[in-house]
């Protein structure tokens, strides 16, 4: 594996592989200047196998791996220091052969399919609406002492380790930002419930760029499971997205996880026709 060291060099690898390949497999689903930043902080790396390249993306608690590459050569990918997560993308029965190949290849490497996640999306003033029948129940649940907290950036660890601990998001499924990059975050983009006694009850993480709310997550802590703080969570989210002028609300959720897939369907998220295998290769496996 090799540091990538400018975007130029980037491109030369795609131009390499396709002037071999007239249509090679790739997954890498990032704008020009994502990867620029990626190769400017050091995250993005490369490494050249049989029919292609494969880039690993540095996401701090594992390697994002994207392939560029003739998914009929019989290319290996070799374990690294830190897991490894694939992640392909596709229409519900239009699983192209190609796809299928890399499957395949992805097994060969002993990569498992930890599971499939389906796009959601909802616009937020259909959200919004739905989201007013909690209003008073909202407020109730301040008169019991609960409250809606902006937290701090000194809390985004803390914040994060509960999300994670809740197991609703994997550690490969969040994504990884600098300290520099959380600190230029909206104010807000790390929300947390707080109790009468200040306990911190459930966390909630939201991206929010060009009008498009992203990352969207939320977990409540177990011995708080049932009080019902995932909707008010959910009512001071939406709100906060409200003020900042948030216009689409977007996601992936397990297909396994049916009540979590139920609760946005009842708050007025559309499931769209947008599917994603995710293969990890763990270093314990």
């Amino acid at each position: 594996m090799e540091k990538l060291k400018t975007f130029d060099e980037y491109t030369n690898l795609i131009k390499e592989v396709k002037s071999a390949c007239k249509k090679p497999f790739s997954n890498i689903y990032y704008m020009s200047r994502d990867i620029k930043n990626y190769i400017g902080t050091g995250r993005l790396s490369y490494e050249k196998v049989s029919g292609g390249v494969l880039f690993f993306l540095d996401e701090e608690l594992y390697y994002r791996v994207w392939l560029y590459i003739d998914e009929k050569a019989k290319f290996i990918i070799c374990p690294q220091d830190k897991k490894m997560l694939v992640r392909n993308i596709y229409k519900s029965g239009e699983k192209e052969e190609s796809l299928q190949c890399i499957d395949h290849r992805l097994e060969e490497s002993g990569f498992q399919k930890e599971g499939t996640t389906i796009g959601i999306q909802g616009e937020l003033q259909n959200l919004l609406q739905k989201c007013e029948k909690i209003k008073k129940y909202a407020e109730a649940m301040e008169r019991k002492g609960f409250r809606c907290v902006e937290a701090d950036f000194s809390m985004y660890g803390e914040l994060e380790a509960i999300i994670l601990d809740s197991g609703i998001v994997k550690d490969y499924q969040l994504d990884y930002r600098t300290e520099e990059e959380k600190r230029k975050l909206e104010k807000g983009s790390y929300l947390y419930i707080a109790d009468a006694d200040g306990q911190i009850c459930a966390a909630s993480i939201c991206i929010v760029e060009n009008g498009i709310a992203n990352g969207v997550a939320l977990a409540v802590k177990e011995e708080y499971k049932r009080q019902g703080i995932a909707p008010y969570l959910t009512y001071h989210r939406f709100q906060w997205m409200r003020n900042k002028e948030v216009r689409i609300v977007q996601g992936w959720i397990l297909t396994s996880n049916v009540p979590s897939l139920k609760y946005h369907q009842s708050m007025g998220h559309k499931f769209l026709d947008r599917y994603a295998d995710e293969w990890v290769l763990d270093l314990t496996d």
